[in-house]
């Protein structure tokens, strides 16, 4: 919700300053701004593991860790070590698993095999192939239509306004329209937040809906020659946009599994980035060969027809899964 309330404020914001300073300090501030993203990014910490084994109590003279076992004995360590589970064990010299990251922790030689082992050690790890191997479902259908869908999301903001200039809308009225496109995103918001709270397997249809509504606006929209057809007009896209992207989320905290769920939430926020990567390269692309905006509203319309279709696919493929495992099921109890 906070992006669609900055986009409320920016374009007024944006407008003063370039009228003031020009555009050279304009971007310059801008960029001074966003830089403000990297001390309150080095503020978020990763939170401590939670233990599972027995209590942890640090004694304030040696602090020595004391863990206490299932078997009523306690064993003090220098630092953290699993619990015993048995008397036997309690002797036993303990052995640590291997890791090839702690086997390159140990060779400290600086070589180009182990800088290109450390390299694909940390891709891999970053990757995560298995979780997308695991979850084929999500990564041949539900991730290619967010895709489809950040694309479209950066195409209606690069050109809302050119298409309004286009039309012979005045300047100082076109950059109002992002004000209502984010309005209504805070609308969509708050109605998705409160139908997600009480129906929380709703997103699918969610989703589905707010794209229905957003094509609608995109299709509709360059055939708005007058200011307040393209202000009801953004504020429907607007609408629809914003639904798409939590429920985008909530879908997909329901149907990946826990130990997956950090590496898809990885990829889909790579998809954000390619979107806008991609999606500013091939729409500006297009309006250089045909010279119109409402081509480019078209094709949006279009790409984000293609992720109601993959949306669909993925609900159908899911539906006739679970019909397939209750049939199963029932034969089994039978």
């Amino acid at each position: 919700m906070g992006s669609f309330v900055g986009g409320m404020c920016m374009p007024m914001l944006t407008a003063k300053i370039y009228q003031t300073w020009g555009l050279r300090t304009s971007i310059l501030l801008f960029g001074g701004l966003l830089l403000h993203f990297v001390p309150i990014g080095l503020i978020f910490k990763t939170p401590a593991p939670k233990r599972t084994h027995g209590t942890k109590q640090m004694t304030d003279s040696r602090k020595h860790e004391t863990i206490e076992c299932d078997n009523a004995d306690k064993v003090e360590f220098l630092e953290t070590a699993p619990c015993l589970q048995d008397a036997e064990s309690k002797d036993a010299p303990v052995e640590v698993e291997r890791t090839p990251s702690a086997a390159l922790q140990e060779n400290r030689t600086v070589s180009p095999y182990n800088v290109l082992l450390r390299i694909f050690g940390f891709i891999s790890q970053a990757l995560d192939v298995p979780a997308l191997r695991e979850e084929r479902l999500v990564s041949a259908l539900l991730l290619p239509s967010k895709f489809l869908a950040d694309i479209t999301y950066v195409g209606w903001y690069m050109y809302q306004v050119s298409l309004a200039l286009s039309a012979g809308v005045d300047p100082n009225l076109a950059s109002f329209l992002p004000v209502v496109t984010g309005l209504g995103g805070i609308v969509m918001r708050s109605l998705c937040t409160a139908t997600l709270l009480c129906l929380p397997n709703s997103g699918l249809t969610l989703m589905a809906a707010c794209e229905v509504i957003a094509i609608c606006g995109l299709v509709l929209y360059p055939l708005g020659y007058y200011y307040y057809q393209l202000m009801m007009l953004s504020f429907v896209v607007g609408f629809g946009i914003a639904g798409t992207f939590p429920a985008f989320y909530a879908v997909l905290s329901r149907v990946i599994s826990e130990k997956n769920f950090p590496a898809m939430m990885t990829y889909s926020l790579c998809s954000c980035g390619l979107g806008g990567l991609t999606g500013g390269l091939l729409l500006g692309k297009i309006v250089d060969v045909t010279g119109s905006f409402a081509v480019v509203f078209w094709v949006e319309a279009g790409m984000l027809g293609a992720s109601l279709m993959l949306l669909l696919c993925f609900g159908f493929v899911r539906w006739r899964k679970r019909k397939i495992d209750d049939e199963l099921r029932s034969a089994v109890n039978l």
